[in-house]
């Protein structure tokens, strides 16, 4: 088993998982995911911080709870405006991201329904645009935040682009990843033609919300929609290839010595979507079905 330890809110509270070690990934993802798992506690680090909602709103809270179940998602969402970073994330990072585990957190839906939907985010490569194989130990990329006027922003598109790289070993999968004109919330990735895992990626941010706990710790959350296009599969050669997934980031960064670096913990809470599983999302509805955790340490560069 692994412990993993993610600083998260007020003076400080310590998330501690207990996951799912991957000692190998050979073997399919969800025979893999499948395996086992145990599911997470949380602990706090100063006894006298108490969470005392019993239905915590705020990411805080949220993430405070000792509970992945309470990672839900909304469906009633307005188009979100753009993030906004603190000043100390301004930069280029050269970054280390780790996988620490997953978990599944439904009481209600057996892990064997789960695993046995073939579409779900996380399953297949390239599925989660920002982790483009989960389940792989270590991994390396750079990341940019820069200053737009007043505010610092994420280079959404270089990061993406730099990360689904290093996922894929260098491969030159991707040839172009570009905003939409007058919508932050929109993203398209073309890859390389002919590709199994599809030739297009269209992501949808539906939901931002953000907290500054203090001055080295802030919080974030992105839900995201994403629809993976490409040429029909072996599996159904008559149909071009369309997957639909949901999922929401979670992110705690803490502020390293100095300014010279910084460490995030990134929580994925994967929901079921009516349009690939309309049977597991009767079910599961907002509620998480799996949850994924990267550890990631920036160094700055610039």
């Amino acid at each position: 088993m692994l412990v993993l330890t993610a600083v998260l809110l007020m003076i400080v509270v310590v998330q501690t998982y207990a996951l799912h070690k991957p000692t190998t990934i050979s073997r399919a993802r969800r025979e893999f995911i499948a395996a086992g798992v145990s599911l997470p506690t949380l602990a706090a680090a100063n006894p006298a911080v108490v969470l005392a909602s019993p239905t915590p709103t705020t990411l805080s809270g949220i993430l405070g709870a000792r509970d992945g179940s309470q990672l839900t998602k909304s469906f009633l969402n307005v188009p979100p405006s753009r993030q906004s970073f603190p000043s100390w994330l301004e930069g280029t990072w050269e970054c280390s991201e780790e996988f620490r585990g997953f978990e599944f957190p439904s009481k209600k839906i057996p892990k064997e329904k789960i695993v046995s939907s073939t579409q779900l985010p996380g399953f297949t490569k390239l599925s989660i645009a920002r982790f483009g194989d989960v389940g792989r130990k270590d991994t390396r990329y750079k990341m940019k935040f820069v200053m737009e006027g007043n505010d610092v922003r994420e280079n959404f598109p270089f990061n993406i682009g730099e990360s689904i790289s290093a996922h894929t070993d260098g491969r030159e999968v991707v040839e172009s990843v570009e905003g939409s004109a007058g919508n932050p919330n929109r993203i398209t990735i073309r890859l390389r033609t002919g590709g199994r895992n599809g030739e297009r990626v269209e992501l949808f941010v539906n939901s931002r919300r953000s907290e500054v706990v203090n001055d080295e710790i802030f919080l974030c959350s992105e839900l995201v929609r994403q629809v993976t296009l490409g040429s029909p599969t072996l599996q159904d050669s008559n149909v071009a290839m369309m997957r639909v997934g949901e999922y929401q980031h979670f992110w705690t960064f803490r502020k390293g010595e100095g300014e010279g670096s910084f460490r995030a913990n990134i929580l994925t809470a994967v929901y079921a979507d009516a349009q690939q599983d309309a049977s597991l999302f009767n079910e599961a509805l907002g509620d998480p079905i799996i949850v994924y955790s990267h550890n990631l340490i920036g160094t700055r560069i610039t």
